[in-house]
């Protein structure tokens, strides 16, 4: 189990989506079928391409029976934004206010 550190936040993961696949011998055709999505949006969700929408996670909090968690999946979709290149964007506030 990997343990990451957020500012403020220490949490421990479980695994990310792929590592749960592999684990489990699902090709991705397998896995889409249980989560009820294409092969092509289960792979994007098993590099980090994209980060699932509540339905979805929803979904595969309950096919992996929580195996695979929110903080695993974030995890694996900055680091695939890192090997992209994309730069992350820290919300700068002044004043206190995100609105402000």
């Amino acid at each position: 189990m990997t343990v990451c550190r957020i500012p403020a936040i220490v949490c421990r993961m479980g695994i990310d989506l792929d590592t749960w696949r592999i684990r489990n011998s699902l090709t991705l055709t397998a896995l889409a079928q249980r989560l009820g999505c294409s092969v092509s949006q289960a792979r994007r969700y098993c590099v980090g391409e994209k980060m699932p929408e509540d339905d979805a996670l929803d979904t595969i909090l309950l096919v992996t029976r929580g195996e695979v968690d929110i903080a695993a999946l974030h995890l694996k979709r900055q680091q695939w934004r890192k090997a992209q290149g994309v730069q992350q964007v820290v919300p700068q506030f002044t004043s206190g206010s995100p609105n402000a």
